[in-house]
């Protein structure tokens, strides 16, 4: 599958320009003082008989949660779900773990992505900002924005 989208373009086109100005006689050190551009990154092109060479696929990273995962998805299993007490329980233990890193693999287990509660969250500061409460329908307006946005009849 070839890659597409706005990077594509971008790698497409300095891959490109590398290899003309190549052709050129210009040195890679020379090209290499392009703005934003390092040795490195035009050494990549360079090396590159087609730009799609250029692309790194993206491998996912270890982290430092990694360790305690299977400890996490074992505690999960075993009926402990609360992000706060699996996160105490790691740093009871000095796991050099956030709390945002023990909420984000928990709620891949449930299978709800982490950012659902942080959307609602937003999305609802945003209307007790844009609505003033004092008014006597402030509620009501919530609600009926609330519904606007997600689409859902029935409101928590």
């Amino acid at each position: 599958m070839e890659p597409v989208g706005r990077r594509a373009e971008r790698k497409k086109a300095a891959h490109a320009l590398v290899h003309e100005l190549l052709a050129q006689g210009h040195p890679r050190r020379a090209i290499a003082r392009h703005p934003g551009w390092g040795l490195n990154t035009v050494l990549r092109y360079a090396n590159a008989q087609r730009w799609q060479e250029t692309s790194r696929e993206n491998r996912p990273r270890s982290s430092r949660l990694d360790p305690y995962k299977p400890y996490l998805e074992r505690r999960f299993a075993e009926g402990r779900t609360r992000v706060t007490h699996l996160h105490s329980e790691l740093a009871a233990d000095n796991a050099p773990v956030t709390y945002q890193m023990v909420r984000a693999h928990i709620a891949t287990l449930r299978g709800a992505p982490a950012v659902i509660a942080g959307a609602f969250t937003a999305w609802f500061i945003l209307a007790l900002t844009v609505i003033h409460i004092g008014s006597g329908r402030g509620w009501d307006a919530i609600r009926r924005a609330y519904i606007a946005t997600f689409g859902w009849g029935n409101w928590i």
